[in-house]
């Protein structure tokens, strides 16, 4: 299973549905090219290989 975290570029959101600070040092996806490939391959994100979803890895600012 691979665990993906989610980042959100509208940081609003957090402030609105009131979630506190998530801490996470793994790696962080782009995950609108991520899904729009699997739906593109008919596949889901935890069917990706690993270098499948190398590809949608950001760099750590």
């Amino acid at each position: 299973m691979i665990n993906i975290l989610l980042k959100n570029d509208d940081e609003y959101i957090l402030d609105t549905i009131g979630l506190p600070p998530i801490n996470y040092d793994g790696p962080e996806y782009n995950i609108r090219a991520l899904d729009k490939y699997c739906k593109e391959k008919g596949m889901k994100p935890e069917e990706l290989s690993d270098n499948e979803l190398k590809q949608f890895e950001l760099e750590k600012k």
